[in-house]
């Protein structure tokens, strides 16, 4: 596994602008947490939550007439987005944006992603364009609409001067940014004003649409068969609790997607072992990849082997290891800064 692999682990659900390739051993535990700020002065959070929309899931409102949320997955949200008001969308997450359903409610979509490992300068650039010369109000999305969204967001709103860099943590830290992605509160804390020329200036063509190559194409897949798998056993749990636990498709459901996620781990192995030389830039990676794989399996057949009365012991186990090797990989690859 190279370097190339390590940046675009680094890279999953958000395709940043290259940087320097960051070491790859793993973080201390104390350096995976945002930076306090005791002793120090800061300015109050610049985010106003706006009431509970389940469609647009952590939606807040920003200066500037900017919000940031979640991602707006079907006409339902669209709806609730064009009742705000909203005529251009921005995605930061990696999964190309759908388009024609944007156009549709008579909205631009921009799609500049975003890694969780922070903002790079010219992408902050681009941000700050699309900020300042594309029709408000704007509604910046990532999938959960905690993390990249709200760093995104924030980081423009600095660069256009419509929020003090002084308030950025804590901006951050009222629209539930996680403390571990230090990258996204790096990229906050350091982003500054940019001259009002500069804001002014199509000096970048903003896409609305970009295609992930086929390694984090991969990975989004498996961000999606988790939490697919995620959602199967928490119902199952739910029902079971409830006293209604004959779901006899459960064990047959789960298996099949625990298949599909161990399937593409195999075409992650694959794709790497294919396009890269060496993985010794990446220690440990390869042979986390191969766990990855074995805990699939084992998931697999801890779900054909669950009787419908609820989920066992063995699966929540199962899972649990497949969720440390997610964890394991993230914070290793994916979310320290460079």
């Amino acid at each position: 596994m190279t370097r190339l692999l390590t940046l675009l682990l680094g890279l999953l659900l958000g395709l940043a602008t290259p940087g320097p390739t960051r070491a790859t051993a793993d973080p201390p535990e104390s350096a995976l947490t945002a930076p306090t700020t005791a002793g120090t002065s800061r300015a109050a959070s610049q985010a106003v939550p706006v009431p509970a929309v389940p469609q647009l899931p952590n939606l807040h409102r920003l200066p500037g007439d900017l919000l940031s949320g979640g991602l707006p997955a079907d006409e339902a949200a669209f709806r609730e987005l064009q009742q705000l008001g909203v005529k251009t969308v921005i995605s930061v997450d990696g999964a190309p944006p759908d388009v024609s359903l944007a156009e549709r409610f008579g909205m631009r979509y921009v799609h500049l992603p975003i890694g969780y490992d922070g903002v790079p300068p010219r992408r902050a650039r681009e941000l700050a364009q699309a900020v300042t010369t594309l029709p408000r109000p704007i509604y910046f999305h990532c999938h959960h609409g905690k993390h990249r969204s709200p760093a995104a967001a924030v980081v423009a709103c600095i660069a256009t001067g419509s929020v003090a860099p002084a308030a950025a943590q804590a901006t951050l830290e009222q629209m539930g940014t996680d403390p571990h992605y230090v990258g996204l509160y790096q990229a906050a804390r350091r982003a500054e004003p940019l001259p009002s020329d500069e804001q002014a200036e199509k000096t970048f063509t903003l896409p609305s649409r970009v295609a992930p190559p086929p390694l984090v194409e991969v990975m989004l897949e498996i961000e999606r068969l988790r939490d697919r798998l995620a959602h199967q056993l928490a119902r199952w749990e739910r029902d079971a609790s409830r006293g209604q636990p004959n779901r006899k498709d459960a064990p047959r459901d789960g298996s099949r997607l625990a298949l599909l996620l161990q399937e593409q781990l195999v075409e992650m192995q694959r794709l790497q072992t294919s396009s890269f030389a060496s993985s010794a830039e990446a220690p440990g990676g390869e042979e986390l990849l191969t766990q990855s794989i074995q805990h699939a399996a084992a998931l697999k057949t801890a779900w054909q082997k669950a009787a419908p009365a609820g989920p066992t012991k063995q699966l929540r186990s199962a899972w649990q290891r497949v969720q440390h090797d997610c964890r394991a990989c993230h914070r290793r690859f994916r979310d320290p800064p460079p």
